[in-house]
């Protein structure tokens, strides 16, 4: 069986799935779907590129495969009525955003998750949301996923044992600032622009601040862009993704840090 993990996105998120995905079968592709100035969805399936929803759907309904898509509101929805196992990812913002922002929201997204084989969601709010919609219990699959652990990353706070004093050098940060850190990944759902206007404002005043973010997320380089254009880019510093125990290194090294919502 074919398995098509369909997506619009491009981010952390994606590139996790995708290589678990690549590692569960051989007959997996990554389909990521692109939208003309008309907002025309395209995407390239086995060798074949495909238009428009319902061709997407007719196109994917004709093979054997099982489907994986998300997030649930731009990709999933699309796809719910085809006939084809189905299996929905929930990227969150589609639950405390989208269908948070009026009740055919909310009716579009019940409609889509009820008509999954499952849905996946990383957190239990999304999760209760989708059993207060009705979903069977046994039909929401909850994965906490954040920076996959790297065994060849051998950045020094990430090589001891429990209760290793972490100090700024393991990570390449000065000891002489003031860190604070922006622990999100950079998605449009936490506002990271915002951060960064009020970065530059701080600094005016406090020059010794260094604002470190995490170098993951669809935002990244339309972040770093702005960074480049406010020309404040001396008082930020990039890490990558960690796993936890790394990441609770680079906290405890942190002045203050950045709590969204």
């Amino acid at each position: 069986m074919k398995i098509f993990f369909v997506t619009d996105r491009a981010d952390a998120h994606v590139a996790r799935f995708d290589a678990l995905f690549e590692g569960i079968s051989s007959s997996y592709s990554l389909a990521t779907v692109t939208y003309s100035p008309q907002g025309i969805p395209s995407v390239t399936l086995g060798d074949h590129l495909v238009e428009g929803w319902e061709e997407i759907r007719g196109f994917l309904e004709t093979e054997k495969v099982l489907v994986i898509s998300g997030p649930l509101d731009t990709v999933t929805s699309e796809l719910a009525e085809g006939k084809y196992h189905h299996i929905g990812i929930s990227w969150a913002t589609d639950v405390m955003v989208t269908a948070a922002s009026g009740f055919p929201e909310l009716e579009s997204l019940q409609s889509t998750v009820l008509g999954l084989d499952l849905v996946v969601t990383d957190n239990y709010a999304t999760e209760n949301a989708f059993v207060g919609l009705g979903v069977d219990a046994n039909k929401v699959l909850r994965i906490p996923w954040g920076p996959e652990a790297d065994s060849s990353n051998h950045d020094g706070p990430e090589q001891g044992g429990a209760g290793q004093l972490v100090t700024r050098a393991d990570f390449g940060l000065p000891v002489d600032r003031k860190i604070i850190l922006y622990p999100r990944s950079l998605e449009p759902l936490y506002q990271p622009e915002v951060f960064v206007e009020a970065i530059a404002l701080v600094a005016k005043a406090h020059p010794e601040v260094l604002a470190v973010c995490v170098e993951a997320g669809s935002m990244v380089a339309e972040i770093k862009k702005q960074i480049e254009g406010l020309s404040v880019a001396e008082f930020f510093a990039w890490q990558p993704a960690r796993p936890p125990a790394g990441f609770q290194g680079l906290l405890a090294v942190s002045d203050a840090v950045v709590v969204t919502p």
